[in-house]
């Protein structure tokens, strides 16, 4: 009977290890520095949730976890970064040169996106509330084939979209007011411009 409890018991904690994927940064960085990829996997997908207080250092930090030089070339993200929140009330992400982010869900409270040109991004959330999206925030992610623009989005700089060559769809929601976005927001990209009720 006890060793059927111990086996119960040890089961669980891995079962609950294994389930357990959500991370302050710092956890993550730790994380990711005593990851090992199987030799024979070819490349694996790790699907994290940060929260975490997203200042300016811990964006940074992040970025850096990406970067960094023990993270194995094959290893990649799915982040969900809906549950950040920001450390004054500018609501600023900065994700800039991030890496090895295949999909992100940005935190729900997210006001301005200056960066996030990750050359392997494939699919971006971005939240109900954003309001601007800045000059060259997307520039050059070849791999990004469709993103959806809130209504809350006042505006996007010029280049924000600019050689993302993948890009086949921009869904702007039809309630948006683009009276003031930048002439150039979507310069060099052959996307197709589709309202949300079209």
């Amino acid at each position: 009977m006890r060793k059927s409890i111990i086996a119960l018991l040890v089961f669980c904690s891995a079962v609950s290890a294994f389930a357990q994927k959500t991370f302050t940064v710092s956890e993550f960085k730790s994380y990711v520095e005593n990851y090992e990829i199987a030799s024979d996997a070819g490349s694996e997908t790790l699907s994290i949730k940060i929260k975490d207080v997203l200042s300016s250092e811990t964006q940074n930090s992040l970025v850096q976890v990406t970067w960094k030089n023990g993270n194995p070339k094959n290893l990649y993200f799915d982040l969900d970064l809906s549950e950040c929140t920001y450390d004054d009330d500018d609501c600023i992400l900065e994700l800039f040169h991030i890496k090895n982010v295949r999909s992100c869900v940005l935190p729900t409270s997210t006001k301005f996106l200056r960066y996030f040109d990750c050359i392997q991004l494939e699919t971006i959330t971005l939240p109900d509330g954003l309001e601007e999206i800045s000059d060259n925030a997307f520039f050059d992610v070849p791999t990004l084939k469709r993103i959806e623009i809130p209504a809350s989005v006042r505006y996007v700089g010029a280049c924000a979209f600019g050689d993302c060559l993948s890009l086949e769809y921009i869904i702007i929601d039809r309630n948006a007011n683009t009276k003031d976005w930048s002439l150039a927001w979507n310069a060099w990209n052959d996307a197709k411009i589709v309202y949300s009720d079209e």
